[in-house]
């Protein structure tokens, strides 16, 4: 794993986080997580890209 995104919807209440210590299990055993390798590190860049693009169109901050 190279990268990864954790997605909130409006269920989630708070941040997502991390709940052990043993932070790549934790990441990988979430089902709103989405990983990517160093192999689909363009892929990657243009998800981002479209969602970023896609939050800020509604007023929001993609990043917290």
């Amino acid at each position: 794993m190279n990268g990864y995104v954790q997605l909130a919807t409006e269920q989630d209440r708070g941040q997502l986080r991390i709940a052990t210590a043993e932070a790549q299990k934790a990441i990988a055993n979430n089902s709103r997580t989405v990983i990517f390798t160093w192999n689909q590190r363009e892929a990657y860049a243009a998800y981002l890209a479209a969602v970023t693009a896609g939050v800020q169109a509604q007023g929001g901050n993609p990043f917290g």
